[in-house]
């Protein structure tokens, strides 16, 4: 399958361009949606667990997508709180149960296109690529 490229003019570079090309016409005026992709779930193990909206070029996210990340952030929170931090799910007719350490929501931003080239911040703070790999790894 091949990749379509679009203009990188529109941010897109690094977003499921189908999907943002395919809602955009497919469900009209967005004016009441808003629409964005989570770039990162991370979890582990011994139950930790963090999602990640990764920005590349120093990016800061349109205001709607902070309110989106702090509101998916508070309803786990509360969530996860509500559970004791103990949650049950169910595949396949299989029920599993896990104990969660939620880590967040973090902003992760590149200064650059590349994590080899980039220096970071998390959620507005400066962080070396030895604490970013400790941070990503729950190992702080």
């Amino acid at each position: 399958m091949t990749k379509k490229i679009y203009p990188a003019n529109k941010a897109l570079e690094h977003y499921d361009a189908d999907f943002y090309h395919w809602t955009m016409g497919k469900l009209g005026d967005c004016s009441d949606l808003w629409i964005q992709d989570i770039d990162g779930l991370i979890r582990d193990r011994h139950g930790n667990l963090m999602l990640l909206e990764i920005k590349r070029r120093d990016y800061t996210p349109k205001p709607y997508q902070e309110r989106n990340m702090a509101l998916l952030d508070e309803i786990l929170r509360a969530g996860i709180d509500q559970l004791g931090g103990v949650v049950k799910i169910t595949i396949n007719g299989k029920t599993e149960t896990h104990t969660i350490r939620y880590h967040g929501f973090k902003l992760l931003q590149l200064s650059g296109e590349s994590f080899n080239d980039s220096t970071f911040t998390i959620d507005g703070k400066p962080i070396s690529t030895e604490d970013l790999i400790k941070l990503l790894r729950f190992e702080n």
